[in-house]
């Protein structure tokens, strides 16, 4: 299972939480999800899926900062912590 079997997020497998909720695991698909109606869990499965294609195909992580999702992702978290305090 390794480090992604988070009992708060049960992110294992990552790669099929995406498609439970109708997101297609393709790069276009994933750049263009609204960050504003994902859940902090499928956030975070997109983080950890880019982080690990990036080790078999380079680029996809300059590719997300690039297009800014990552930091859209990253500020969604925020605020869903925030409102959570």
């Amino acid at each position: 299972m390794g480090n992604y079997d988070n009992p708060n997020y049960c992110l294992f497998p990552y790669g099929d939480i995406p498609e439970k909720k109708s997101i297609k695991w393709d790069m276009k698909t994933i750049e263009e999800a609204d960050a504003s109606k994902l859940d902090e869990r499928l956030v975070m499965a997109l983080i950890i899926g880019t982080i690990r294609t990036e080790r078999l195909c380079d680029g996809v992580l300059l590719f997300f900062f690039k297009s800014e999702a990552i930091l859209q992702w990253l500020e969604h978290l925020r605020m869903i912590v925030s409102k959570e305090r």
